[in-house]
């Protein structure tokens, strides 16, 4: 598009004196303004999203030999969905999950599917591990935890599924985070989320496969 000044240019005619436009070149003018407006109002208005990996931050730990205790920070104005949330062991390990357990989250009302439970603020998630007699002795291999969530801003927009790979070793108690991710003591990145441009409703959410 040629510069507002260059468009007006050959319109330009002198009256007494003066300069004005044709009522062509007002028009115009009117209508690039009106569209650069709509252009700024809407960019202003968009969400500035977190990073899904700081929306709903992730620990994990040994609680005991036979438990994992994983923790969700989630952030204000986001939330998990219980229903997506998922376990798997790499199968360079010969370790079984049992049942996890859920700390209570809250309902929330879909207009398909009806109450579904959600967590804000925090997640508790115990999960039982059982292993081999020969993995409980000293030097065993390392428990390597794939972990699925997914969750949505109150901005109305809502993440794809978020896979994440935890390395626990048995016997050790200490707090680990996801492979990969920075220190939780660093600052946290914020950027502009790339979700679909249509975000997906709640009903779309839950159909989808992890």
């Amino acid at each position: 598009m040629k510069p507002l000044k260059q468009t007006m240019l050959p319109h330009w005619r002198a009256l007494s004196g003066g300069w004005c436009f044709s009522a062509a070149v007002v028009r115009q003018a009117v209508l690039i303004l009106t569209i650069a407006f709509m252009t700024s109002t809407v960019r202003a208005a968009e969400p500035d999203l977190l990073e899904p990996e700081r929306a709903f931050a992730l620990s994990a730990r040994f609680k005991d030999q036979k438990t994992v205790e994983l923790r969700y920070k989630v952030a204000d104005g986001y939330y998990l969905y219980r229903a997506r949330f998922k376990f798997m062991v790499e199968p360079t390990t010969s370790a079984k999950l049992g049942i996890a357990k859920f700390s209570k989250g809250k309902m929330k009302h879909d207009p398909t599917f009806g109450w579904v439970e959600t967590y804000r603020d925090s997640v508790r998630i115990l999960l039982p591990v059982a292993t081999l007699a020969k993995e409980t002795e000293p030097g065993q291999p390392p428990l390597r935890l794939k972990v699925t969530s997914q969750g949505c801003a109150d901005a109305g927009v809502c993440y794809p599924p978020l896979h994440q790979l935890l390395t626990l070793q048995p016997g050790s108690l200490g707090v680990v985070l996801p492979d990969g991710e920075a220190d939780a003591g660093s600052t946290a990145r914020s950027r502009q989320s790339t979700p679909q441009n249509m975000p997906p409703t709640l009903s779309e959410v839950l159909r989808k496969p992890m």
